[in-house]
């Protein structure tokens, strides 16, 4: 039975490896024939926006990635019980994209303030409702995360294949949130077929008084999520009101660059969190533990190896985008504390302490270190620039991971 469990583990996360070598590979094909196209000031411009758009979707997200993923995975064999929770997933996460893109045209005169930043935004709506009816919560819940690596993969190869063919001049830069927008939207499309074809999965009325439970019960993993995301993503976004379109987008690529190596190592992570929720409520506390502190070695000895590969491969990355983008290497340099402590903290912070019901002392871990990163960022940006958010963001992650490791040992102990 062991072994069984663990050959799920390992598909998933093959599966999920393939995903993500595409968020590797990919990039490197789109990246930098898009810098060389549109120049770098166009490029902070895309940069900004689609940053904004990832807020927004983390905050639809709400916490569901995990806080659906356990109970789907805890109730796998209640059909019944499946499809009217996906049903009141969906109601809840269209409900607060809803909501966000209201609140985003309210302020539009302050967060979008110049015509191709407004147009933009309104073609990557599809992006937010496309991101909604993708129920990558469903697929890890029921570790079947083939299908997740099918929607996603036919996302981001339409995406990459309509670059090439509609970006072809520097004034071309606003179309590329459109295109982002089909990819999303058909990505939903393939999803909700499947729901209904491979799971069987028929979607009931939702549920009102359930949605909004579901609602008030995520809430606080949605705030650790925001919290992460202020950290994590609005560095671009602060930054706009301190230097040039130009420098954002230098600093735009360097986070992701970071950012592609994060994605080639949380396979590890998201595949493991079912199977840590599962072996909790099956085995207890203290044989998860060891399961977990296994898979922290493996996960840190990793994220070492692929922070030096980053290193020594800095020149070729430079060669690539361009010279414009040559201050992307020192800036790096400051950021391989998010890439290997950031690893670590979606492992000890998601899989380890959101499944032991720590998600609130995780949310306060996350605010106080992503309100310390914000507030000096806003001090000293005009001062240093885009080199203190990289500085900032490191702070960040290496002060989350402390509180992280500080619980889990507490934890570890009480329950030996």
């Amino acid at each position: 039975m062991l072994n069984k469990k663990m050959n799920i583990v390992f598909k998933n996360f093959t599966y999920l490896s393939i995903l993500n070598g595409l968020n590797i590979v990919l990039p490197l094909l789109v990246i930098p024939y898009l810098t060389n196209v549109i120049g770098v000031a166009h490029y902070g411009v895309y940069a900004y926006i689609l940053v904004l758009v990832q807020n927004i979707n983390v905050v639809t997200q709400y916490g569901f990635q995990f806080s659906a993923t356990k109970k789907i995975s805890q109730n796998r064999d209640d059909h019944s019980f499946l499809e009217q929770y996906c049903s009141n997933i969906l109601c809840a996460r269209f409900l607060v994209a809803t909501l966000c893109i209201a609140l985003v045209l309210a302020l539009s005169h302050w967060a979008l303030d110049t015509s191709d930043r407004f147009f933009m935004f309104l073609t990557a709506i599809g992006m937010i409702y496309g991101d909604v009816f993708i129920p990558t919560w469903l697929f890890q819940g029921l570790e079947r995360m083939k299908y997740m690596t099918i929607v996603n993969a036919s996302s981001k190869i339409l995406f990459t294949i309509l670059i090439f063919v509609v970006v072809i001049r520097p004034e071309d830069y606003e179309y590329i949130m459109l295109l982002n927008s089909l990819g999303f939207l058909l990505a939903a499309i393939l999803s909700m077929v499947l729901v209904r074809k491979q799971f069987k999965i028929r979607l009931p009325k939702p549920r009102m008084k359930e949605v909004f439970s579901e609602l008030r019960e995520s809430l606080s993993l949605c705030f650790s999520m925001i919290g992460i995301d202020l950290y994590r993503n609005m560095n671009v976004v602060v930054l706009n009101f301190f230097v040039s379109d130009a420098a954002m987008g230098v600093y735009a690529l360097a986070e992701r660059v970071i950012k592609a190596a994060q994605s080639f190592i949380t396979p590890v992570s998201q595949a493991l969190f079912p199977h840590m929720s599962l072996k909790i409520k099956q085995e207890g506390v203290g044989k998860s533990m060891v399961l977990l502190r296994r898979a922290a070695i493996f996960l840190f000895i990793l994220t070492i190896v692929v922070a030096l590969g980053i290193f020594f491969c800095g020149d070729f990355l430079v060669s690539l985008v361009g010279k414009d983008f040559s201050e992307i290497k020192p800036l790096m340099n400051w950021m391989y504390p998010v890439l290997i402590f950031g690893c670590m903290n979606f492992l000890l912070g998601f899989v380890g302490l959101v499944n032991l019901n720590q998600q609130k002392y995780f949310f306060f871990a996350v605010f106080i270190s992503g309100t310390i990163s914000l507030g000096l960022l806003f001090w000293l940006a005009r001062y240093w620039g885009i080199q203190v958010a990289a500085m900032t963001m490191s702070l960040s992650e290496v002060l989350l991971f402390l509180a992280c490791l500080s619980r889990l040992l507490y934890l570890n102990r009480k329950n030996k």
